[in-house]
């Protein structure tokens, strides 16, 4: 979806702008663990009070900041001579609900935090300025609210201001039902997620009623067609019907027990505790019909009964109209019909499931994209067979649709980290930990909300320019957005593999069998599908982890023979209005040399334009771990965490559009990379509201990424950065693909700062800042050990004589002059960085050796990088250091 620039990495700041209307403005923290950012409105000068609305969303981390804000309330426990900032929050359900600024990185002065009733003149409900009393910054209140009761939340300062992050969530413990969308003969699936406000809750057990007219739950041999959360193991579970011995429409309430014996663990915070199947007869009359949990009882794993706990209802949505069908009904702009997915006639026109044969491919959720069977095997969603697509005038939810051009924000680099509010990407490995901005326009196609809220968008893959990158004339790569086609349509196959690529025009593209024909992923010439959330409580799922085992035992107790095991997902919590998530397909390619005028177009050889590989963007937090890293038992790499922003719904669907501060993000697994063997990366891309010019692309007509600028080429890309705004990179030749993932290989680049050990990363500076620190240790087997922070050229000195004059007659070697021909290419390069994998032997180039301990180290590869910038002769004057 965007634009690569020479390195990778990013964070987000913001700044007030005044204007005739209020505008958004989004903020920034330090921070390893960026758990969160929210877009809100701030008038410079004049007081909107609230100025922000969070609605019901719970789960939820704002970042924000009150320097400039205005100075107009105070509460009874201080703030009176500080700037505030105001949200207002409805609570979604009667209980206690805790709202604090307790996060030792993300806020920065001594906060004063109070919460009025109704709006900005009600009485104070509780006002806290210290957590802990004198001496602390943060502040936390507890207020217990009535359900649908609005309150104002003040972040407010003691004689200061300063960033913040501010938190809103439940007291209680609590399983909430979630909600679906449905026409008259549906058969849909919802979900039952646990809230356990920092509880343990091994138990769950409560009743779930539904109207046994419209929105029955449906039966399977006389039980509630309900399952379990994947995972969770717990296997004397059970669900049956009430009232006891009902049948058809006399059954208005399912017994939900969910518990285990054998296994005691606790269930994930934010984990699908159980779904069901809502069978919708054809008579059911379009509305909104309530899920209602009550009887909630949850259990610790000692057996012990959870006091105070809480049932979220939840809803099915009842509509008329069938988008899809080929029809234009009421509320539809417009019906082209959708394809099939995943079938043995995939990619031919249909209207209806009936039309397509064998498999499907799950809708949403943990699972998205791959082959399903039926909706037991999509987690929280359903298993489509024939699908809508947009890009051609006419969204995915038979809206009309319409153009929406905009720049990315320019990734830019400062003393080794991307700057606040600029795009990029980070690599982090236990070895490197690589930033890299990106830059570009696109154009994104968005149809109108549903009545659900929902607004579906697509990427066109020739609407996505990108210049390519030359790096210092060594090489040159080309980001592609991608219209993936694969075997079935589908994203991954069963067993959670890649479905494999048959993409004309790019390298690995298979043959499909005729039981698989090759069809469209995204919809014809589209690179990315998607979709925002306007309703009134944006997205659920909006939080993606992504973890991969990098060596599973195949033969233990030895586990001499290990491979690689499939992407595990998670989706988790409910977005905030303005939150989106996407799929997107993207290429990599990459040449040797300078940049020539007719790289990077349509008559680019097959070989150079990079495999097509697709992942998951979010506006909520993406999150990836890799265990086992390069097959060393417990060698972890990550959590690496990072935090996209939502859009303001209002000014993106107003006329002129305007998407300010949207940023999407990424995070995912990459293994088996010939330089730097096992990694996770992290991308986020921030979109600017102006639409680009028409002079913005001096780029390919097979055009770029999507989404994430990551693909799956092996590209090593040491980076080199003299100063803080312009990185220098280096390409290593691209090798072989290394994996299949259902996540995009990036073009690995190698800073000149590696971090001084394996277990840390750079310090970031004084803004904010989305680079993981948790790296993991490595053994002394793994890959490349970090050193200290090399100087930038070669710190050998030539040895002198006892004589009476200095002799230079035995010069040192030239690192990395493998031949000492007086020169150092790449593939000397190349070779080096195998020494150090240790899949070469360090004879093959002695001269890298430069302190002679037999090994090659990343400064040592870092000074032959120098060498190859400049000149051995000059690197070896001993008048140079």
């Amino acid at each position: 979806m965007l634009g690569l620039k020479h390195n990778w990495g990013l964070t987000q700041n913001g700044t007030i702008k005044a204007g005739k209307r209020p505008r958004p403005l989004r903020f920034a923290v330090v921070g390893t663990s960026i758990i969160g950012l929210l877009l809100i409105r701030v008038v410079a000068g004049a007081q909107e009070c609230p100025q922000n609305d969070l609605g019901s969303t719970l789960h939820a981390t704002i970042l924000g900041t009150t320097v400039g804000a205005a100075q107009a309330l105070g509460g009874s426990c201080g703030g009176q001579n500080a700037p505030e900032v105001t949200f207002t929050f409805s609570a979604p359900i009667a209980g206690d609900y805790v709202v604090d600024t307790d996060d030792k990185t993300a806020t920065s002065f001594d906060s004063v935090l109070y919460v009025l009733d109704s709006d900005c003149t009600g009485m104070e409900l509780a006002c806290n300025d210290n957590i802990g009393g004198a001496g602390q910054l943060r502040s936390r209140v507890r207020v217990s609210l009535a359900k649908g009761q609005r309150v104002v939340v003040v972040v407010d300062g003691m004689n200061q201001a300063g960033s913040f992050a501010l938190h809103v969530n439940r007291d209680d413990v609590s399983v909430d039902a979630g909600f679906v969308v449905a026409h008259p003969g549906d058969a849909v699936v919802f979900a039952v997620t646990l809230n356990s406000g920092g509880s343990a809750v091994a138990d769950v057990d409560n009743i779930l009623s539904f109207d046994p007219i419209n929105a029955p739950i449906a039966a399977n041999g006389g039980l509630p067609d309900c399952q379990i959360g994947s995972g969770l193991n717990k296997e004397a579970s059970s669900f049956s019907f009430l009232p006891d011995g009902c049948s058809g429409t006399d059954c208005r309430s399912v017994r939900a027990h969910i518990t285990s014996a054998l296994n005691r663990t606790a269930i994930p915070d934010g984990a699908i505790v159980y779904s069901c199947q809502v069978q919708v007869p054809l008579g059911a009359t379009p509305r909104t019909y309530p899920l209602l949990l009550t009887d909630v009882k949850l259990t610790d794993p000692d057996g012990a009964t959870i006091p105070e706990t809480q049932g979220g209802n939840g809803e099915v949505v009842v509509q008329l109209a069938q988008c899809g069908n080929g029809v234009v009904e009421a509320g539809e702009d417009c019906d082209d019909g959708g394809l099939c997915i995943g079938g043995t006639n995939a990619g031919t026109g249909c209207s209806s499931d009936g039309d397509c044969h064998g498999s499907g491919s799950c809708e949403a959720g943990p699972r998205v994209g791959a082959i399903c069977e039926n909706d037991t095997d999509c987690p929280g969603s359903r298993c489509l067979r024939c699908k809508t697509f947009g890009g051609d005038g006419c969204a995915a939810n038979c809206t009309s649709e319409r153009d929406i051009p905009y720049n990315l924000v320019p990734g830019m680099i400062s003393d080794f980290s991307l700057n606040p509010g600029t795009s990029g990407a980070q690599f982090l490995s236990s070895a490197f930990n690589v930033s890299l901005p990106l830059e570009g326009n696109q154009t994104l196609t968005i149809g109108r909300a549903g009545i659900d809220g929902a607004v579906p968008f697509v990427l066109k893959a020739n609407s996505v320019h990108l210049p390519k990158v030359s790096a210092l004339g060594l090489s040159c790569a080309c980001i592609r957005a991608v219209p993936l086609k694969t075997c079935g349509g589908t994203l991954f196959e069963a067993d959670g593999t890649a479905s494999p690529s048959c993409t004309p025009g790019f390298p690995s593209a298979v043959e499909c069998p005729t039981e698989k024909p090759c069809a469209f992923v995204h919809g014809p010439g589209n690179a990315a599908t998607g979709v925002l959330g306007c309703g009134n409580i944006g997205l659920r799922g909006v939080n993606f982890t992504l973890t991969q085992d990098a060596a599973i035992c195949i033969d233990p107790p030895t586990c001499a023979v290990q491979e690689r095991g499939p992407v595990h997902v998670v989706t988790t919590a409910n977005g905030l209005r303005g939150s989106a998530r996407l799929i997107s397909s993207t290429a990599i390619g990459l040449v040797s040399g300078a940049c020539q005028p007719d790289f990077c177009s349509d008559s680019d050889p097959i070989e150079v334009r990079g495999v097509p590989t697709t992942v998951p963007l979010t506006t909520g937090q993406a999150q990836a771990t890799v265990l086992n890293t390069g097959g060393v038992a417990g060698l972890n790499i990550g959590p690496a965490e990072i935090r996209g922003s939502v859009v303001d719904c209002d000014a993106a669907l107003q006329d002129p559009p305007d998407l300010s501060n949207f940023a999407v993000v990424a995070a995912f697994p990459l293994l088996d990379d010939v330089v730097i063997g096992d990694s996770v990366i992290t991308t986020r891309f921030v979109a600017q509201g102006a639409p680009p010019t028409a002079t913005a692309t001096e780029i390919p007509t097979l055009t770029a990424t999507p989404s994430e600028t990551p693909t799956q080429t092996a590209t090593q890309i040491p980076t080199e950065s003299p100063t803080p705004t312009e990185t220098a990179t280096l390409t290593l030749t691209p090798s072989e693909t290394p994996t299949v993932l259902p996540s995009e290989t990036p073009t690995e680049t190698a800073t000149e700062q590696p971090t001084s050990t394996a277990t840390e990363t750079p310090s970031p500076t004084g803004t904010a800042t989305t680079l993981p620190t948790n790296s993991p240790e490595p053994s002394p087997t793994a890959t490349l050990p970090p050193t200290e922070i090399p100087s930038p050229t070669e710190t050998i000195r030539p040895t002198s004589t006892a004589g009476p004059t200095a002799t230079h007659t035995v010069m040192p070697p030239c690192a990395g002059d493998c031949d000492g021909n007086g020169e150092v290419t790449i593939d000397e390069l190349l070779v080096l960085v195998n020494i150090a994998l240790e899949t070469r032997e360090i004879g093959a180039c002695t001269p890298g050796d430069t302190n002679g301990d037999g090994a090659i180290t990343i400064e040592e590869i870092l000074l032959a990088v120098n060498r190859a910038l400049g000149s051995c002769f000059e690197a070896s004057s001993p008048l140079r250091r």
